[in-house]
């Protein structure tokens, strides 16, 4: 190369072999720029990049990057056109779906939800993780009967599947079945005697038979392992306060003021009185 040419360069060529070439080195590097900016967690600048790829050449691998970029991004409308594209190309990909439905959960359209999941099903019977997915949208909405058949399919599944256990739990002590509900959180604790997830529910079977005592050394117990655990402070105040320990129930209060400094007396007051009333402490559905 003369140096004419390495310092001004040499004159474009603009033939269909020429712009295919550039295209695809455009292409690559773009792709390549998204997804690691992706797995830097710079969703936005992931967004452009792969639309920008997606302009030059429809890729499914892109698609599939930039709906993950998207909900990231927030942008949760977005990453479902994504996903859509996706399933039509590969109808029978159950990892699509899964997708699909937990976008789809974070939107809190569970009919979404449970549509994905039974798409899913229909290639695969046995996932433990659509049978679970399609029993959290079903307590979502109300139906803790569904739930807890799904729950239990997704159980037989995958017998080591502790969130659907502890979900099937929540959802027996919603329909009024605490024996059930207790057996399950029973053979949780065995396994895990520390998770707060399990003693929340725990306390909660036992407010439901009137054993109060057993409640509050549940919660102190938990506030033990966690003390910036606002549910099981709201529990313990809304306890304290039913058994007559207004002084400590006040505590639990103030212990919550600094947890979320940014709640007001009132909104407080209405989170703890709810928690008095309440059958299911944890808010599902």
């Amino acid at each position: 190369m003369s140096l004419f040419k390495f310092l001004f360069g040499s004159k474009v060529e603009n033939t269909p072999e020429a712009k295919k070439a550039s295209d695809e080195k455009s292409f690559d590097v773009l792709k390549y720029d998204g997804v690691r900016a992706l797995n830097m967690g710079q969703a936005d600048y992931a967004v452009k990049c792969l639309n920008a790829a997606l302009a030059i050449e429809d890729d499914l691998e892109c698609h599939d990057y930039l709906s993950q970029a998207l909900m990231r991004a927030g942008d949760l409308p977005g990453a479902i056109e994504q996903v859509n594209i996706l399933s039509e190309a590969q109808p029978e990909n159950v990892d699509i779906y899964l997708r699909k439905a937990d976008i789809a959960y974070m939107m809190e359209d569970y009919k979404m939800v449970g549509d994905a999941c039974e798409k899913a099903l229909l290639y695969d019977s046995d996932n433990a993780l659509a049978l679970y997915m399609y029993g959290r949208a079903c307590m979502s909405m109300g139906d803790d009967a569904n739930a807890v058949a799904m729950l239990t399919k997704s159980l037989n599944a995958a017998d080591s599947f502790g969130d659907a256990m502890l979900l099937r739990g929540r959802a027996y002590l919603r329909m009024g079945d605490i024996d059930a509900a207790d057996a399950d959180a029973s053979h949780l604790l065995r396994l895990n005697p520390d998770n707060e997830d399990v003693l929340m529910l725990s306390a909660a079977i036992a407010r439901q038979r009137g054993n109060d005592d057993e409640a509050l050394n549940i919660y102190n117990k938990v506030i033990d392992l966690n003390p910036f655990s606002a549910a099981a402070f709201e529990q313990r105040a809304a306890l304290r306060r039913q058994m007559g320990d207004d002084a400590g129930a006040d505590a639990d209060i103030n212990a919550l003021k600094e947890i979320n400094p940014e709640s007001d007396d009132e909104d407080i007051a209405r989170r703890v009185d709810e928690s008095r009333r309440a059958i299911d402490p944890f808010g599902i559905g």
